[in-house]
């Protein structure tokens, strides 16, 4: 499965290497997307007709080149409201959001939602995310948790290599697949099995 997320044949030695040097502690990591997980960029798809005629992997692009980051940020998140079901449960001494795409973008999404406290790591595309995850608790905490929460709009990359995280790290993965109802509420926080 290892030779499935990376082409360094020895980064799972490495890996297993490096959990066995580290402490365990008896707490709860909280792993977690934002874009639709913490905040919903339905808004922007409604209001946005550039983003809503574009197809979805370009639409990075379309705000950095055609809308403004500037701009997006001031009209669709600067002080806005959004559930904090989430971020409520966050300790930004240990806990991550994990994005996908553009660093600059995200950090300014967060910045604009006072969110900028909690760690933030950015990979270029969804699959990065495992491996990320995984880097993050052994060369960033440099402890193994007990249980590891990630919530996700996406999941199905963390469902599929659940068992070589839990493998690796040796704590219980917990996976919660996340629905959100626009800016609202969630319509669902549910752990996937």
């Amino acid at each position: 499965m290892m030779n499935e997320l990376t082409d360094i044949s020895r980064l799972l030695e490495k890996y297993l290497d490096e959990v066995r040097r580290l402490p365990s502690k008896d707490v709860c990591v909280i792993i977690t997307d934002f874009d639709d997980t913490i905040f919903s960029k339905q808004p922007q798809l409604d209001w946005e007709p550039l983003l809503r005629e574009c197809e979805p992997h370009m639409r990075n692009n379309t705000i950095m080149y055609h809308i403004g980051v500037p701009s997006l940020i001031k009209k669709y998140y600067q002080d806005e409201i959004f559930p904090q079901d989430i971020v409520s449960l966050l300790n930004p001494s240990q806990d991550l959001i994990l994005s996908a795409w553009f660093e600059a973008l995200q950090q300014e999404k967060l910045r604009a939602l006072n969110l900028d406290h909690i760690p933030l790591q950015v990979v270029k595309r969804w699959e990065d995310k495992v491996l990320a995850a995984i880097q993050y608790i052994l060369f960033t905490l440099k402890y193994i948790p007990s249980q590891l929460v990630i919530y996700e709009d996406k999941p199905h990359y963390f469902i599929e290599y659940r068992q070589l995280i839990e493998w690796i790290l040796g704590c219980e993965l917990t996976i919660r697949y996340v629905e959100m109802d626009g800016n609202r509420g969630y319509k669902k926080i549910e752990e996937v099995k």
